[in-house]
């Protein structure tokens, strides 16, 4: 007997499988929220189209079938700091993230250090505060739990702190 193994990831970690992916890791790629189902989704709802076949021919190569494409979630950044309001604010910390290098890149653009750790490691490191803070979409920063902390958490989606121009032409560049 075969088993059947599913799983659930975000495009960030999906891009140390097949690169194509770290294009969805770009800030301002999408307007809102549902906006990548039109990439991946047709007018009746079924899978396809020249983006989805695309990926999904390169996930077939490593044995993976993609079976359901979930709307695409802003990250933000939630800090063990009050006050957070700019980038200017979170310069200097060790901030989570993904294996992205997209990810990794645009953190340290922001004038942070990304630190790469896999989800289940960052409650922890954000008790011991080894950890400033973590980028996730807010459904994983609930999951997470880590409101449940004692420490004061500041959340900021990163479209919001990514309003100044200058922040967005340096990322850019």
């Amino acid at each position: 007997m075969g088993a059947i193994q599913i799983g659930f990831c975000s495009s960030s970690n999906l891009t140390t499988t097949v690169a194509d992916w770290a294009v969805f890791d770009l800030p301002y790629i999408f307007s809102k929220t549902n906006a990548n189902q039109t990439l991946f989704y047709d007018k009746d709802g079924n899978l396809g189209g020249p983006i989805f076949d695309r990926l999904n021919k390169q996930m077939l190569k490593k044995n993976i079938k993609l079976l359901w494409i979930s709307p695409a979630a802003f990250r933000g950044i939630g800090v063990n700091k009050a006050g957070v309001k700019t980038l200017n604010d979170i310069k200097g910390m060790k901030i989570r993230c993904t294996a992205s290098d997209v990810e990794r890149d645009a953190i340290a653009a922001f004038g942070a250090n990304p630190v790469a750790m896999g989800f289940g490691e960052i409650y922890t490191a954000l008790q011991q505060k080894t950890l400033d803070g973590e980028s996730l979409p807010p459904r994983s920063h609930v999951r997470l739990q880590t409101q449940r902390s004692d420490q004061v958490r500041a959340r900021q989606p990163l479209q919001r702190l990514l309003h100044h121009r200058e922040h967005e032409r340096k990322f850019l560049q």
